[in-house]
């Protein structure tokens, strides 16, 4: 094994790379910094097998990595592994948010649940991980992350960001819902039991989907009057202030709430770090 680290001067890493890539020397492995400029390399010839041990503040940074270990004429495909601890959360993949563009009515929950959905298709992940979000704003810190109560609400969102994406025809309903919008996610979610396996329901066309599942929503829509209670409300309206938080980027809800009851004051919450993104990125949580 070898290592390449940006300390290291212009001739040393040469030297480093000449033996690395002589394959009578028998070494099988390069580790390297993000930073370092690993010259004449080619990831197709060179690599058979790529380790990402850490996620870069810019998404695309790592997508390019993983593009450059693929060539169209090479004889065996390289593999990309990007390791994670299990069960942490990485903000920092929503940062690629910036680069989405939705239509101008897609505003609040609305963009947010598809900016999820995109991401989701873009990291292959496993369900659509806005329901961590709405888990912390309901929770803070003390959930699950694969609970299948939040994979399950996860897949929901999926439906509801593919029937936005794929039917502009139904945008008003879409408008005139985004107020009680979260709450028909979980009312739909309470719909289906546990192990229904929501999941293979996002196989469906965009059409077959729309024909199964807009007048589920429709309905619960027109009888929201029997579905709210007092439960209902008060999630509606932390979840609702967990929207508000993120779009001035403080904290959340939950962690407000905690504070407040700890008997910190409006002004002490204030003082306090909020922000979960800042933690993680300042390496004061794990989640």
């Amino acid at each position: 094994m070898l290592a390449v680290s940006g300390s290291d001067t212009g001739e040393e890493q040469f030297k480093i790379m000449d033996q690395w890539k002589n394959k009578a020397s028998g070494l099988e492995i390069l580790v390297a910094n993000v930073d370092t400029k690993v010259r004449d390399v080619n990831a197709h010839t060179d690599c058979t097998k790529g380790l990402l041990l850490n996620w870069t503040l810019e998404p695309e940074r790592m997508l390019k990595f993983i593009n450059n270990m693929g060539s169209t004429n090479q004889k065996k495909q390289s593999i990309f592994h990007m390791l994670k601890v299990a069960d942490t959360y990485h903000d920092v993949i929503e940062r690629l948010s910036k680069d989405i563009k939705l239509l101008e009515w897609m505003t609040g929950v609305v963009r947010e649940i598809c900016i999820f959905e995109l991401i989701k298709s873009t990291w292959h992940q496993q369900f659509n991980r806005y329901a961590w979000m709405a888990a912390y704003d309901l929770k803070g810190h003390d959930f699950e992350y694969h609970d299948p109560e939040w994979c399950q609400l996860g897949h929901v969102f999926s439906i509801v960001a593919k029937l936005m994406l794929h039917h502009p025809e139904d945008k008003d309903f879409w408008v005139e819902s985004m107020p009680i919008l979260m709450e028909l996610c979980f009312h739909f979610k309470d719909a289906f039991d546990k192990s229904d396996g929501l999941e293979c329901r996002l196989s469906l066309t965009p059409k077959e989907m729309r024909k199964s599942f807009l007048p589920v929503f429709k309905g619960m829509k027109n009888a929201w009057a029997a579905l709210d209670d007092e439960q209902a409300s008060e999630r509606r309206e932390m979840l609702q202030r967990g929207l508000e938080t993120r779009a001035k980027g403080h904290g959340t809800v939950a962690q407000d709430g905690e504070k407040r009851k700890a008997g910190d004051g409006e002004g002490g919450a204030k003082k306090q770090k909020t922000s979960k993104l800042d933690a993680i990125l300042d390496g004061t949580v794990e989640k």
